[in-house]
């Protein structure tokens, strides 16, 4: 008996796309390629830092006391550096070197090199190098379906350093703020359970330490289907100062430290040194 009427069910399902992702935009042109050993050429080797090995960042209880359990640039053959104290000793676990006695055992793909997820941390050898203080525009873009395109003005980003560092984050600029995310600053307990979470488009980092920051950008969850984040990692060195002025600091200071001296010895003889009549 054949049926007169067919039903058509249709089953549609809401997903993330498998080609979506957050995608951090390094200033000066860099791409994921340049951090590759050998690979960029010298106008970029002014922007980019070579990490050495078994490199931990610096904590909050100190820059010699590392407790991050991230290890950079990892070779079990050598030593960890600053693994002076207790609490530096017990942190820091190896991860794609975990089983391996050295370097070249890590087994380290050009795409672990390359990327920037702390699960790759034991293959990364460079970051991007900026002076102290360091101050970075976060440039942040989605990889759609069809294309790189901006990030929706209604999405809001939470910033974070993986390894627990402080950084400051401000807006380029109040006035801009969305009036989603003024209602959520209005609502404190809504931003004391999940964080604070910013424009995407007028974030600005300042980093006032030195060493390894490790970023992470998240998009809030619930505004779309895709659990969208990405991470970044910025080196900040200390200013050297260029001749003639870092001549002129070394001779004043030590002008005024053999001043030091001088007037030290001299009150020593006079106090110390019996006077003879002549």
């Amino acid at each position: 008996m054949l049926c007169k009427n067919v039903p058509l069910y249709l089953s549609i399902r809401a997903a993330c796309p498998s080609t979506q992702m957050l995608i951090f935009v390094y200033p000066h042109n860099i791409t994921q390629e340049d951090f590759l050993p050998d690979t960029n050429t010298s106008e970029k080797e002014e922007h980019l830092i070579n990490i050495i090995a078994n490199y931990r960042p610096p904590s909050n209880l100190g820059y010699g006391i590392p407790t991050s359990s991230n290890i950079y640039n990892a070779d079990p053959s050598l030593p960890r550096p600053n693994d002076d104290f207790k609490i530096s000793k017990k942190s820091g676990q190896l991860k794609q070197c975990k089983d391996a006695n050295s370097r070249s055992k890590c087994g380290c793909t050009e795409a672990m090199i390359m990327t920037d997820d702390s699960r790759y941390s034991d293959c990364k050898m460079r970051a991007l190098k900026m002076e102290q203080p360091a101050i970075l525009n976060v440039s942040l873009l989605l990889m759609a379906e069809y294309g790189v395109e901006e990030i929706p003005e209604y999405y809001a980003v939470k910033i974070y350093d993986v390894n627990n560092r402080y950084i400051h984050i401000k807006y380029e600029d109040d006035s801009q703020q969305s009036v989603f995310l003024q209602l959520l600053e209005s609502d404190s307990r809504f931003k004391s359970a999940i964080g604070r979470f910013y424009k995407p488009d007028q974030i600005v980092i300042s980093m006032e330490g030195t060493g390894l920051y490790h970023l992470r950008a998240e998009l809030m969850p619930n505004l779309s289907f895709c659990p969208l984040s990405t991470e970044f990692q910025v080196y900040v060195v200390p200013v050297h100062l260029q001749y003639p002025v870092n001549f002129l600091l070394n001779f004043l200071i030590a002008l005024l430290l053999g001043a030091v001296l001088f007037f030290v010895a001299l009150w020593y003889i006079l106090k110390h040194v019996p006077q003879t009549s002549i």
